[in-house]
């Protein structure tokens, strides 16, 4: 079963609905950034994070947490898994 991170909730991946009012869903608006994990570890997180908050500043789209935060998060995923 796959875990998501949706509205501060983790939540089996099906669970997860998009707003129709969404502006991702929307527009478009948006950033994605993959992050590879080998045996339970991220590679390379430090740059991926760096890439993703400067790209958010550059698009003007504030993160919906902070980096600290989004980190801890990836790392709940990781262990949910």
């Amino acid at each position: 079963m796959s875990i998501i991170l949706y509205n501060d909730q983790f939540l089996p991946r099906e669970e997860g609905k998009v707003d129709i009012e969404d502006r991702g869903y929307q527009f478009g608006d948006g950033i994605y950034e993959a992050i590879r994990v080998y045996n339970g570890r991220f590679f390379l997180l430090d740059l991926h994070m760096k890439r993703l908050e400067r790209s958010s500043k550059e698009l003007r789209l504030a993160l919906p947490y902070g980096i600290d935060q989004l980190t801890r998060n990836l790392e709940v995923l990781i262990e949910k898994k």
